[in-house]
């Protein structure tokens, strides 16, 4: 129900590994297929000549801009395309993990989807340092806080962060990417494409995540934009009351725990103003007054301990075993499939 068909195609999901039943598209679904609906709105893709909202609909080259190092396997890929500018500064939350299709090349493959990471962007990175000296300005209670300076709204580059996986029985585009890529090159890119988290403003009730790795990084632009109010968009408010993220993420020992920073400061801020939208549950990472440590296996004994069968949404996001086996627990233990949504 509700997914992007690519992600079947492409080798996101095994066709195998699904049994529900039947489901009936209502008009409107079958519009969106077809094409009949402007999906637009919800892209960050700008067009330069139109200025207007925009989405590739076939494979497009990206020239290759800059490699970012930030661990010895996980780098920032930064492209641009000529025709396009990426939008920052995006209104409301419906947009939140949407996915682009990466290619080296079409005939030979492969093809793999990629979440866009805006969050850790040159824009975003820069507009977020800025919020957090106001906030902690704020929280210090000093007289003159300097007010946050506007983000900037387009940027010429769109930014992916992406890890470096070793599979000697299939073609690895993460190798290619990180091994072959130099300014003479490009890749092909197509979208943004899919359903991203199916967040909306009517969204309540619990959304949990459960992630690994830079897992965690599709679902950073949720977790922060729900704490500021930037050119108008107050997301604290335009959430259902109700609504709230809890976060379960195990990162590996060492360098790679990318993004934990961004994690502490949003469970800080959630606590020092009582807003209760998020919760954060790390493992693998140091001690932080604002998150809780995790220091069992996130196995099906864990989830079922923690987990509500009600809850709204269970988002999971990580290696092919972990992908595959919360799924299979969360499912034992009475959570609706369709409520379980891998990104």
């Amino acid at each position: 129900k509700g997914r992007e068909l690519g992600r079947f195609m492409y080798g996101a999901y095994s066709l195998e590994a699904l049994n529900h039943k039947k489901y009936h598209h209502t008009t409107t679904d079958m519009a969106i297929l077809n094409g009949e609906i402007n999906q637009n709105e919800s892209s960050f893709l700008v067009s330069k000549d139109l200025n207007k909202p925009a989405v590739t609909h076939s494979f497009v080259d990206w020239s290759f801009v800059k490699k970012t190092q930030l661990t010895k396997y996980i780098a920032r890929f930064e492209f641009s395309n000529p025709t396009l500018k990426i939008k920052n500064d995006m209104k409301g939350v419906s947009w939140f993990g949407k996915h682009f299709y990466i290619a080296k090349d079409l005939v030979k493959g492969p093809v793999r989807p990629y979440t866009t990471c805006l969050s850790l962007g040159d824009a975003w990175i820069n507009f977020r340092k800025k919020t957090v000296e106001y906030f902690d300005a704020k929280m210090s209670d000093k007289e003159e806080v300097v007010p946050i300076e506007p983000l900037q709204p387009l940027s010429d580059t769109i930014t992916f962060v992406i890890k470096q996986y070793h599979n000697p029985k299939a073609l690895a585009l993460s190798k290619f990417m990180h091994t072959d890529l130099d300014e003479s090159k490009s890749i092909l890119m197509n979208g943004p494409v899919g359903t991203g988290l199916e967040l909306s403003t009517d969204s309540k009730g619990i959304h949990y995540i459960f992630a690994m790795g830079t897992g965690v990084l599709p679902k950073h632009g949720s977790k922060i934009a729900q704490q500021i109010d930037f050119h108008g968009a107050d997301y604290e408010r335009s959430l259902s009351n109700n609504f709230k993220l809890v976060l379960y993420t195990a990162f590996a020992p060492g360098e790679e725990n990318i993004g934990y920073d961004i994690i502490k400061k949003a469970a800080e801020i959630n606590a020092k103003y009582n807003l209760d939208l998020f919760e954060a549950h790390v493992k693998g990472v140091e001690e932080d007054p604002y998150v809780k440590k995790i220091a069992k296996h996130i196995d099906g004994q864990f989830i079922r301990e923690r987990v509500n069968k009600e809850a709204s949404k269970v988002y999971i996001c990580g290696s092919p075993a972990f992908n595959q086996n919360v799924p299979n627990h969360l499912q034992n233990m009475g959570v609706d499939p369709l409520k379980i949504m891998l990104v």
